[in-house]
């Protein structure tokens, strides 16, 4: 589960647009970031209780509450803070703390 993590956080970094205005501008773009991001919050979930309380410095809440956000509140998603999320160093962080636990 946390490679599959770890290979989403890396697309959404990866395909993300380095500028707001692009990734604003695209709905394809945001569309697939926020399917991602729920794909993450998804496999956060199936993780046990036991799992992620070994690991407390790990985001695991954020990232059910974004997967949240996005599966039930989908029309109201508010892609700028979507986007400083992933560019504000956020996504990096979650990313390396999941390499570290997988040793990569």
């Amino acid at each position: 589960m946390l490679k599959e993590i770890l290979d989403l956080l890396e697309l959404i970094i990866r395909k993300t647009p380095k500028t707001k205005t692009e990734f604003l501008a695209n709905e394809d773009v945001r569309d697939a970031t926020a399917l991602r991001i729920q794909a993450v919050g998804e496999h956060v979930r199936s993780l046990s209780e036991k799992f992620r309380e070994d690991h407390p410095e790990l985001p695991w809440h954020q990232a059910i509450a974004m997967r949240n956000i996005i599966a039930h509140e989908y029309g109201n998603i508010d892609y700028e803070i979507v986007f400083e999320v992933i560019t504000g160093g956020d996504m990096d962080k979650f990313k390396t703390q999941v390499q570290d636990i997988l040793k990569v």
